[in-house]
C-alpha cells in the first residue's frame, strides 16, 4: 500500500532465526533488540550478550534505552517522505523488568518508601516522556494520525506493580493477566 515502515523497540518473535527478523517481516527499519528483555544501559540481554541493533547490524551505543527509541522515532518521523504514510511499531521495553531508570528521574518518587515503587514510577515517567516526544513529531508531519496504545500483558508480580483488585497478574489467564490499558486517537493534519 506504499506505506514507509519501521519497527523500534521490542522485536520477542524469533530472534533465534534471522528469516524471523523485523527487516525480513515486513519492516523497511528497525531498531532496537531482538530478545524479552534488555537491561536498559548496556543494551545486553538476559544472556548476558549484547542485543542493540539496527537494520540487522549490532550497535555499541550508550544511553537509557527508553530515551534511545524515543529519538529515534521522533527522528524517522521526521525523516520519513511526506508524499507517504508511514507505519510505526513502538514496542518500548518500560516498564519490562529489569527495572531501571535514570538516577534524576527516580529522584521525583523519593516520598516513596519501597525502592522499586521509585524505580517503577520513574520508568513511568521515562515512558510518557518518551511518548511525548513521538507524538511532537506525529504532529509536526501535519498528516492524519491514527495512535493505538496498549499494554501487551498484565503487570508482572512483585516488582512495585499491582493489578488493584483484579485476580491474577502478567502469565495467567485472569483479569489481571489479560486486562490493560488501551487509548486510541485520531488527529487530523496534525491537529
Amino acid at each position: 500500500k506504499g506505506y514507509e515502515t519501521a519497527l523500534i523497540g521490542k522485536w520477542h518473535l524469533g530472534h533465534e532465526k534471522k528469516s524471523m527478523h523485523p527487516n525480513q517481516q515486513g519492516f523497511q527499519h528497525f531498531y532496537g533488540f531482538l530478545t524479552g528483555a534488555i537491561d536498559y544501559w548496556s543494551h545486553e540481554s538476559r544472556d548476558g550478550g549484547l542485543d542493540w541493533q539496527r537494520n540487522g547490524a549490532s550497535l555499541s551505543e550508550k544511553g537509557y534505552a527508553t530515551q534511545l527509541f524515543a529519538k529515534e522515532a521522533a527522528s524517522w518521523i521526521a525523516s520519513a517522505p511526506k508524499d507517504k504514510p508511514i507505519f510505526l511499531y513502538l514496542p518500548l521495553s518500560a516498564p519490562h523488568i529489569p527495572l531501571q531508570a535514570p538516577p534524576e528521574t527516580v529522584e521525583h518518587y523519593q516520598a516513596l518508601s519501597n525502592k522499586e515503587h521509585q524505580i517503577y514510577c520513574a520508568m513511568i515517567e521515562e515512558m510518557d516522556l518518551a511518548i511525548a516526544k513521538v507524538l511532537e513529531a506525529a504532529k509536526a508531519r501535519k498528516k492524519e494520525t491514527l495512535i493505538l496504545f496498549l499494554g501487551d500483558n498484565g503487570p508482572a508480580r512483585g516488582h512495585g506493580t499491582s493489578a488493584g483488585n483484579l485476580r491474577g497478574a502478567k502469565g495467567s489467564t485472569f483479569e489481571g493477566g489479560l486486562r490493560v490499558p488501551a487509548i486510541l486517537s485520531f488527529s487530523s493534519k496534525g491537529n
